[in-house]
């Protein structure tokens, strides 16, 4: 393996370098003798922000709004994207949008005197806050800037007076506000940036993996990373890497020096040749001007020579999406994603308030066009239907409350029944997500039930083909009522039987034993709408989600209740919640694709098509299950040990003494064992293995 490391710089737009230049010597009294230029950002990663409603309209909170913003490739500014902000409401008049990032939010200001960003209002009427929080929690709305016109310009917040005078010390910009006029709209932002005193003199960043698909494949890994100076002087960046596969083996470690000019950047490309397939992790130490940035990354190379997963079994395998708050570009590019894993299912969700906003009224034109294009990559559909009802089903209209308007809602639902059956490739409603937790339901189990039968009504009134799911029912949380359950099971309308888990095996199998007593264990068929765990970073915790994505699905697909699986997420949301680490995902806010994406991958070749056989007996530390399927490699056995001991050695009896076994592991890479004597012998430890055995007869203990 070979390490090639390409550096190069980028200067900052030279708009920007005239305003420092001038506003160092021009700085009047209570500003500071010399600033800083620090980039919040630049929309160059293809992530989204996160979306709230202040005022304007009645859509709720946070959970599904009709707005986004996020990166496009149109009308770029500076760099290789600018943001783009997209909005659609039913109401007339202003609406204020506030949109937060946690990587924003996580950049921290020693004194900062001026907030500025550039617009491009696309000839509409606009205007702009930035609402700053300090380290002691003082919460701060810079005077708000009003645009109009067409054409980019810069907007210019004076944070100077805004606290008696001063300057703000250890600030954080905590949200951006828009305010828009009309039901539909569309513009463009970029370079959002502050002058002061940087908490620290650099900052880095992942570059954006949008062309990442294309190297899937390729046995070349490329990382890139942009290192940027905040500084009115040069910086002396030392850069510490480390490149190994996800079992820890380390496989390249290199230093660098790095001369960072003032106030620009330096781009790291490190390239890896001749990559096995496999899943990989990098972890970064930048040091410099007295501080010190650390960072992990993924990369995946997939093995394209494994083939395909077959139809025909009775097991669907999906994930689910936030579509609903992404930008159009990072939709795009996470369906390119999905059609790599070749799936068979994709979630997505919807309110009711933004299905039917009035009663003689329906939109839903952007989730509707998502469910098309997952239709052209021969993807069926989960709608989850979720928060809130319409509000003109209400006397006083509430997120997360039952109807008042009964007739009303039922009239809805029925609604809802046509329009979804509209489209061929919806095939699974799903109603509220997680009823049982007060984060998302403020009410009674029967109210809920009654909710549920009524909608449940309302959707076969006008579809048959349609199936619908209960509610996933959340684990054990502080917020979660457990004794929630009985009533919804006893709703004779619903075709499944819905419940969440997260976290590892053991968990999923507490929480699917507690389904099996709700139903009474009558053969009520199920779906398990939502599973996942977190990887905090590289290294271990990633290749633990990994190896819970295999052993949870094996599971689902044993149990012979569940039709299907949803693993939540594809993507990270670290990066919209400060709060929550939010590492779900395949891929990281960053798009990087991770171990988890590279195990779902040959998991799906491995047992897409497959029927399930039975459990093995290989002992008592062994956990194998054998699955079935037509076709020369019909015997698929998925192996792993139950603790992480030292690996062992299973012999496998063959009925003749020739003969062999092919191996898979977890991330693609294959070996052929013969047999000798009679047997087969395969090296097993706690990360899962695929035992093909072809036109070997192999004796199994089932």
């Amino acid at each position: 393996m070979f390490l090639k490391v390409r550096l190069g710089s980028v200067l900052i737009a030279a708009l920007l370098r005239c305003f420092i230049l001038t506003l160092v010597a021009t700085l009047g009294t209570g500003a500071y003798a010399a600033s800083d230029l620090v980039l919040f950002d630049g929309f160059e990663d293809n992530s989204t922000w996160r979306s709230r409603l202040v005022s304007g309209a009645d859509h709720g909170a946070w959970f599904a709004n009709d707005f986004y913003l996020g990166c496009s490739k149109q009308n770029i500014r500076s760099g290789l994207s600018s943001g783009v902000v997209y909005f659609s409401f039913d109401e007339k008049g202003e609406h204020c949008l506030s949109f937060t990032r946690a990587l924003v939010s996580g950049i921290r200001m020693k004194g900062l005197s001026e907030v500025l960003v550039d617009i491009d209002p696309c000839d509409q009427n606009l205007a702009f806050e930035v609402v700053l929080k300090t380290a002691n929690g003082g919460v701060y709305v810079l005077d708000r800037e009003e645009v109009v016109g067409e054409g980019w310009r810069t907007l210019s917040f004076d944070v100077l007076g805004v606290n008696s005078g001063e300057n703000l010390e250890n600030a954080f910009i905590q949200e951006l506000r828009v305010y828009v006029s009309g039901e539909d709209g569309t513009f463009y932002i970029d370079n959002l940036r502050g002058v002061g005193i940087a908490d620290q003199g650099f900052s880095v960043s992942v570059l954006s993996r949008g062309d990442s698909i294309e190297r899937l494949y390729g046995s070349d890994i490329e990382l890139n990373y942009r290192i940027t100076n905040n500084r009115g002087y040069p910086l002396v960046i030392d850069v510490e890497s480390r490149f190994g596969s996800i079992d820890n083996e380390y496989l390249a470690e290199e230093g660098r020096r790095i001369i960072v000019e003032p106030y620009e950047n330096a781009d790291l490309l490190f390239t890896y040749d001749d990559c096995v397939y496999g899943a990989y992790f990098m972890t970064l130490k930048f040091s410099g001007d007295g501080d010190s940035i650390s960072l992990d990354d993924y990369a995946v190379r997939l093995n394209d020579d494994f083939g395909t997963g077959s139809d025909g079994g009775d097991f669907k395998f999906g994930i689910q999406d936030l579509v609903m708050w992404q930008s159009r570009e990072e939709t795009i590019l996470h369906n390119r994603f999905i059609e790599v894993l070749e799936l068979d299912v994709v979630k997505v969700f919807i309110t009711g308030e933004q299905l039917q906003p009035s009663r003689g009224r329906t939109r839903g034109e952007r989730f509707f066009k998502v469910i098309d294009e997952y239709g052209d990559l021969g993807l069926e559909v989960s709608v989850l239907y979720t928060h809130r009802v319409p509000g003109w089903t209400q006397f006083r209209s509430s997120a997360r409350t039952v109807p008042d308007d009964w007739k009303g809602f039922s009239e809805h639902s029925g609604l809802v029944g046509r329009l979804l059956s509209n489209k061929t490739n919806v095939r699974y409603v799903e109603f509220w997500n997680e009823p049982n937790s007060e984060n998302y339901f403020v009410g009674t189990e029967k109210e809920y039930s009654k909710m549920l039968s009524v909608f449940a009504t309302g959707i076969k009134s006008n579809s048959s083909y349609l199936r619908v799911v209960s509610g996933g029912l959340s684990g054990p949380s502080p917020y979660i009522d457990r004794s929630f359950g009985p009533e919804v099971a006893k709703v004779s309308s619903v075709d499944l039987f819905g419940y969440h888990s997260h976290g590892g095996l053991a968990s999923y199998q507490r929480d699917y034993k507690k389904v099996l007593d709700l139903l009474g264990r009558e053969g009520r068929r199920t779906a398990n709408t939502e599973t996942g765990e977190i990887s905090f970073g590289a290294g271990a915790s990633a290749l633990n989600q990994a190896v819970a994505l295999i052993q949870k699905f094996v599971y689902s697909m044993s149990n012979m209740t569940d039709e299907y699986l949803i693993w939540f997420t594809l993507q990270d949301y670290s990066d919209m919640d400060i709060v929550e680490s939010g590492s779900y995902g395949l891929i990281t806010v960053e798009n990087s694709p991770k171990p988890s994406f590279a195990s779902y991958y040959v998991l799906l070749r491995a047992l897409r098509g497959t029927k399930f056989l039975s459990k093995v007996n290989l002992g008592d530390s062994v956990r194998a299950y054998a699955f079935t399927r037509e076709g020369p490699e019909r015997a698929v056995v998925v192996v792993w040990l139950a603790d992480r001991v030292k690996p062992h050695t299973l012999q496998l009896r063959t009925e003749e003494n020739t003969g062999s076994v092919k191996v898979i592991d977890a991330f693609g890479k294959e070996k052929i064992v013969y047999s000798e004597n009679g047997y087969v012998e395969v090296e097993v430890g706690w990360v899962p293995l695929y035992l093909f055995t072809g036109t070997t007869r192999v004796v199994l203990d089932l």
